[in-house]
């Protein structure tokens, strides 16, 4: 619903994935599934695969140890098949996982929502920066995350002609 609206009154939009993978192909059919729930919206931002604290909880209880090595491979499979479709692929973590998990040119290779809220940007090389949980926006009652975004992404992925922008 808020996607078709968003869609409907020209709002820009992107999709984000929860990862619950435990192993690379899960983390593949994960893109799929993504992929077909967002593929009759316009998307001119990223589809995103969220990777956190919760993806680690998820495949400890499906009795999996998600290592930086698997962890960059959920990040890979996932990504690469946004790609294979025709999508910008791009994934997100906070500072603590960023560093506890993934080599330093992950960032380079795809690109990275990066959550931090340390007060100053700590120069991480990423696409946007999610500098706070606990943002106030008129018209919504809670707390919300607040981000900037240092790359044009709509300009990027419209230029490399994705996310099937262009009707196909």
């Amino acid at each position: 619903q808020n996607a078709a609206e968003c869609n409907r009154i020209g709002l820009p939009i992107g999709a984000y994935w929860l990862c619950h993978a435990i192993n690379p192909e899960t983390a593949r059919q994960e893109a799929d599934g993504c992929i077909n729930a967002v593929s009759s919206y316009c998307l001119e931002y990223p589809v995103c695969y969220n990777i956190e604290q919760a993806t680690i909880n998820y495949a400890a209880q499906h009795g999996v140890t998600v290592t930086p090595a698997l962890a960059a491979q959920f990040v890979q499979s996932f990504c690469s098949r946004v790609e294979e479709l025709g999508y910008y692929a791009m994934f997100y973590c906070d500072r603590n996982f960023l560093h506890t998990y993934f080599p330093s040119d992950l960032s380079k290779r795809y690109a990275l929502w990066y959550a931090y809220y340390g007060g100053q940007f700590d120069n991480t090389h990423c696409s946007i920066w999610q500098y706070t949980n606990q943002g106030h926006v008129p018209g919504i009652r809670t707390n919300v995350d607040l981000d900037l975004g240092f790359t044009d992404l709509p300009a990027i992925i419209r230029d490399a002609e994705l996310n099937h922008l262009d009707g196909s």
